[in-house]
């Protein structure tokens, strides 16, 4: 059996949503965990830069056309709420006046 490069390509765009997926839940896991036992927050920086990756993983995946690309999207979502629910945290720790 032969397949074509438009074939594999739809396939490798199924796989590239799915990445983006199974990454921003691990990264989801990871932050929720950091939370949940008040660890230090320089793991912040390690998820942070695991949302730009997601998000071309994704954004390749749903450009590119194919039957499925539910997954990619819900990659996309997913690390754009990741990377909004750090740039909030970041700014309302940076409103706190330990003196006043």
């Amino acid at each position: 059996m032969r397949t074509t490069r438009s074939e594999m390509w739809r396939e490798a765009a199924s796989w590239l949503g799915i990445a983006s997926f199974g990454l921003a839940v691990v990264l989801l896991a990871a932050l929720n965990l950091l939370i949940w036992f008040d660890l230090s927050f320089s793991l912040v920086e390690t998820i942070g830069n695991g949302t730009i990756p997601g998000v071309v993983l994704g954004a390749i995946g749903g450009i590119i056309k194919q039957r499925h690309r539910k997954w990619a999207w819900w990659g996309v979502g997913l690390h754009l709420f990741i990377g909004l629910f750090l740039l909030t945290s970041l700014f309302l720790a940076l409103w706190i006046n330990p003196r006043p």
